[in-house]
């Protein structure tokens, strides 16, 4: 995993895993595959211009973002796609319409959902009703794109993290849980 090989590099995730709730979720296989996946298009960041072609990708932020929300833009963009972000204020989430009803009508319209929001089971609760994609964002217990790039970080770091030892110091918050389930 110290360089992306595209020899190396299968062009399908290994096994069947619709969204990206948790690190736990993905299984090795898979976290390792997005992980070198991952490193092959920060390495080539234009390399796919039309894998998103005339698809929308709906963010919803119902927590403040400035990293997460640009680089989540950006990356839709280059995929060809058009990211559609929205809030609280522009969705009826458990507000006039219950958040398996709002899966279903985004699910018609775009390709995959993104969610930054607080409570865990509003997002499971949408990824089950969904069926496109749902990728956790951040909420109050977990955080797995962080993850994500932190490892890609450390694999660039050291190589091959196989038998490494990891300290983490900061509260026993979503990072820190999505990182145990990472490691």
């Amino acid at each position: 995993l110290a360089e992306p090989s595209p020899a190396r590099m299968p062009t399908a995730a290994v096994g069947p895993v619709k969204d990206l709730l948790r690190v736990l979720d993905l299984g090795r296989s898979n976290l390792l595959w997005l992980l070198e996946a991952g490193a092959r298009f920060k390495h080539t960041p234009f390399a796919y211009p039309d894998l998103l072609t005339g698809e929308t990708v709906v963010l919803f932020f119902n927590k403040p973002s400035t990293r997460t929300r640009i680089s989540f833009e950006t990356a839709v963009a280059r995929l060809g796609g058009t990211p559609l972000s929205v809030g609280p204020a522009e969705l009826q989430l458990d507000r006039n319409e219950t958040i398996e009803d709002t899966a279903r009508v985004i699910s018609s319209y775009a390709r995959a959902f993104v969610i930054r929001t607080y409570r865990d089971e509003d997002v499971n609760r949408f990824a089950r009703a969904a069926s496109i994609p749902v990728i956790n964002a951040l909420t109050d217990g977990h955080h797995p794109c962080q993850i994500l790039a932190d490892l890609m970080t450390l694999i660039e770091l050291w190589g091959w993290l196989e038998h490494r030892k990891l300290a983490f110091v900061g509260d026993g918050d979503n990072v820190a849980h999505s990182l145990i389930e990472g490691c």
